[in-house]
This record gives structure tokens, sequence and C-alpha cells, in this order.
């Protein structure tokens, strides 16, 4: 299968099928005329990739995931500590606004 009629399978753009090939989630060989040559299980995976980058993860936690064997509980701990940096990063942001209620008031 041809970059074309990937994009149409997987709903991703050639740019997003480059950048994932760049880094590592996925590699496709390449036929006699130096076309990349995509199987269904190429496709399988760049829609696992595509999915896990609207979730938000990164090319790294991607990796992580697709290498993983209980891939259920990979995505928990990602999540887990996701969202425990969203809420240090929120008490930071609350500590942040009462130090500068406290200073004005002074």
């Amino acid at each position: 299968m041809r970059i074309h009629e990937v994009c149409q399978a997987t709903g991703l753009t050639k740019k997003a099928i480059n950048w994932y090939e760049e880094q590592g989630l996925i590699a496709v060989p390449t036929d006699e005329n130096g076309y990349r040559d995509f199987q269904d299980a190429d496709i399988q995976k760049l829609k696992e990739i595509g999915l896990l980058r609207s979730l938000g993860l990164s090319a790294k936690e991607i990796e992580t995931v697709l290498r993983a064997s209980d891939k259920p509980a990979v995505l928990k701990a990602i999540q887990a500590q996701k969202q425990s940096a969203l809420e240090a990063q929120q008490f930071q942001s609350g500590n942040d606004r009462n130090c500068r209620t406290e200073t004005n008031g002074l």
C-alpha cells in the first residue's frame, strides 16, 4: 500500500506518518524502487498511534505503550502520572496567585 492510500485508511497526514517514522514508532520497508510498502499490520499500528496521539500522549509515551505487553496497565500508569502532574501544576498556580495577593496587600 502506498502513502496516499495509507493516509486515506488511517485518517493521518503524510507529514504525521513521516514524523512517526522519524520518531521510530513505525518502520516500513521500502521496495526496490524506493517506495515504502505499507502492510496491513502497519496500518493497524498507525491507527493505534493516531488514537494515542489524540489522547495527548507524547512520542515517548506512545513508544512505551506500543512495546508493553500489558497496554491497559501502561496507559493507566501514564494517565495517573499526567493527572499527578496536572494537580501539581494547579497547586503551584494557586500558590502563585495567593502569594501575589498577599504581596499586593502589603
